[in-house]
């Protein structure tokens, strides 16, 4: 195998790497989004269903504030 195959295929697998991470972020938020959608549908509070999603309610103060009312 010369050098210019070689390094081809390495790029080809980097690229297929790169490709399935942003793939699978992706559909992972998408899921989340549509567990969060239909939560929403059903009739939950939509303030407390942005707090029960792991990774929302660290950079939202609004969760800070309904978790200290009594």
């Amino acid at each position: 195998m010369d050098d210019n195959k070689f390094y081809a295929l390495c790029w080809r697998v980097i690229a297929a790497c790169i490709i399935t991470l942003i793939l699978t972020i992706g559909g992972c938020e998408a899921y989340t989004r549509s567990l969060v959608a239909g939560a929403i549908r059903s009739g939950v509070d939509p303030l407390k269903v942005g707090c029960a999603v792991p990774g929302w309610s660290e950079r939202n103060a609004i969760c800070v504030i309904l978790a200290t009312k009594p």
